[in-house]
């Protein structure tokens, strides 16, 4: 319970009293060295100060809701959560109409290219499942999305109705306002070093050179699908 009661991301000061946790329990169970080795590694965090947010505006683009990426505390004593986002998106301020793009998946895309759905510059509206999400947003962003949100599906992950008594804590399903964070970004490790440990004085790639890094180009974001129904409301 020590190791799950708060939230520990890689690089943050809880991660680093953990990591000191393990090695100072490694040195009193009698193991004859114990020490911490520094990495340099590119990570992906929110902005406190410009949170992640969603607008639905009318005609006039005067806001009429607002999405936040803060799910609620799950329990009264809970405040420490962390904002919702997908690691490695970029950052950015787009406006476009939403598209319900299904799973994302390449066969998704055609259908609607099929019935002459224009994607370029949209928001597309990808539900969980089937594949990696940093899939979803390269197949969005080939085919010319300008941003995604994710949601999961409530006949997934809430089948019994996301009410009071069928959601968290009450049963194991997940309410409306739950949001599955993650990575975006389709190859393994560390971005700037791929392929070998990121030792502090180890070569690492150009952060602007994307052939090599292989980032995400548009904009993502996870959502609750209290709020899609929101969105298609």
């Amino acid at each position: 319970r020590l190791l799950s009661i708060k939230p520990h991301q890689a690089g943050t000061k809880r991660d680093e009293e953990l990591a000191q946790f393990y090695k100072n329990s490694f040195r009193d169970a009698g193991l004859d060295r114990s020490y911490l080795i520094p990495y340099k590694v590119l990570l992906s965090y929110t902005n406190p100060e410009r949170p992640n947010r969603i607008y639905l505006n009318d005609k006039s683009t005067n806001a009429v809701y607002i999405i936040d990426n803060q799910e609620p505390p799950l329990r009264p004593d809970e405040s420490n959560t962390i904002s919702s986002y997908n690691g490695y998106s970029p950052s950015g301020d787009i406006i476009g109409e939403p598209v319900y793009c299904n799973y994302g998946l390449i066969e998704d895309f055609l259908q609607l290219d099929n019935v002459r759905i224009d994607l370029n510059g949209k928001i597309c509206i990808i539900r969980y499942g089937r594949i990696f999400r940093g899939n979803k947003v390269m197949n969005a962003e080939r085919f010319g999305c300008a941003a995604v949100i994710f949601f999961n599906d409530p006949d997934t992950i809430s089948p019994f109705g996301n009410g009071p008594e069928s959601s968290y804590p009450n049963s194991i399903w997940l309410n409306g306002k739950t949001m599955q964070s993650g990575n975006i970004r389709l190859n393994d490790g560390d971005p700037l070093t791929p392929g070998y440990p990121s030792i502090i004085d180890g070569f690492r790639e150009d952060l602007n050179d994307n052939e090599q890094i292989h980032l995400p180009q548009i904009p993502s974001q996870p959502i609750g699908y209290d709020d899609v129904q929101m969105i298609f409301s």
